[in-house]
Formats: structure tokens, C-alpha cells, sequence
């Protein structure tokens, strides 16, 4: 089976940097509500971790909705 690690909110808000990696146009929707804070963006976990500490690495296909057509 796969291993995990599982740490709480409180341990990653904690940290001096978080990373999130995002790939694909399956989670570009979710990215877009958690940024703008809209729809059901506070149902997603990601959207616990406090933004002042947040790095978001996105491709090209998750960042879609961020590129001015």
C-alpha cells in the first residue's frame, strides 16, 4: 500500500512556507474558487492554509483561468 504522513492545519499554517503543486485542467475550477473565494471554496482543505505562507507552482492547464485571452 501507499504510505502516508498526515500533519493538522495548525502544523502546516505553523510552517514558514507551503507549496502547493497543481497540475492539470481537472483542479483548474477548484484553484479558481479557492483564490477568488468563491463558489464552495471554503469546503476544499486547501482553503485552511493561511495565504500569507502559500506558494502556488501551477502549469499551464490549472492556471487557465488566470490567462487573459
Amino acid at each position: 500500500g501507499q504510505k502516508r504522513v498526515t500533519i493538522t492545519g495548525a502544523i502546516i499554517n505553523a510552517a514558514h512556507e507551503v507549496i502547493f503543486v497543481v497540475t492539470g485542467s481537472g483542479k483548474q475550477q477548484v484553484v479558481m474558487e479557492i483564490l477568488t473565494h468563491c463558489g464552495n471554496w471554503h469546503s476544499y482543505p486547501a482553503s485552511k492554509v493561511s495565504n500569507r505562507n502559500a506558494l502556488w507552482a501551477l502549469d499551464k492547464m490549472a492556471a487557465e483561468f488566470l490567462i487573459i485571452k
